[in-house]
């Protein structure tokens, strides 16, 4: 058995992730609290889910940090072999992209609108995960669309972007199809 010291070294790199999960959570939850106040329709602030998920990024933080203490993790073949692919090129690009790909879509989302651009985030985010048969990945990227079209537009009625210039008025064209 090793000491926590010991362990604490061969686990840095995950100490080092769940400090900066951590932080970056407490940031982005101070900075939420301007948003925090109640609105006449919904008592709880328009910040109360984003700080719900802030709450449980921060849980799982947690677990991952008190993993790391307590776990004595040994390498063995399976982990090599993991760790290995892994470090392979196209397994770092992929890995980039799954991070990379949301930012990109909410700045789209912004100038081109939800409707145009979420079925191709979807689209490529599947694409991204491994699923590569085209029925499959058309069939259910279709019924993820009309799912958060349904919850998003005919349920609670919440306006999302519509983009900007032509875009705008695409999207205006689309939802007035949807409504």
């Amino acid at each position: 058995m090793t000491s926590l010291k010991q362990r604490l070294h061969k686990s840095r790199r995950t100490v080092i992730e769940a400090v900066v999960w951590i932080v970056g959570a407490g940031v982005l939850w101070y900075l939420s609290g301007d948003f925090n106040q109640a609105l006449p329709n919904y008592k709880l602030g328009p910040a109360f889910w984003p700080r719900v998920i802030l709450g449980l990024i921060v849980v799982g933080a947690i677990v991952m940090l008190i993993a790391a203490l307590i776990y004595d993790p040994e390498r063995t073949p399976e982990v090599e072999a993991v760790v290995e692919k892994l470090s392979s090129h196209g397994e770092r690009v992929r890995l980039l992209l799954i991070f990379v790909l949301p930012v990109v879509y909410v700045y789209g989302m912004h100038k081109m609108g939800f409707l145009l651009v979420t079925p191709l985030f979807l689209l490529l985010y599947m694409f991204i995960f491994g699923v590569h048969e085209i029925k499959k990945l058309f069939i259910v990227c279709f019924g993820i669309y009309a799912a958060l079209v349904l919850v998003f537009y005919k349920l609670i009625f919440t306006p999302l972007p519509q983009g900007s210039g032509v875009f705008y008025t695409i999207n205006g064209y689309l939802l007035g199809l949807i409504q």
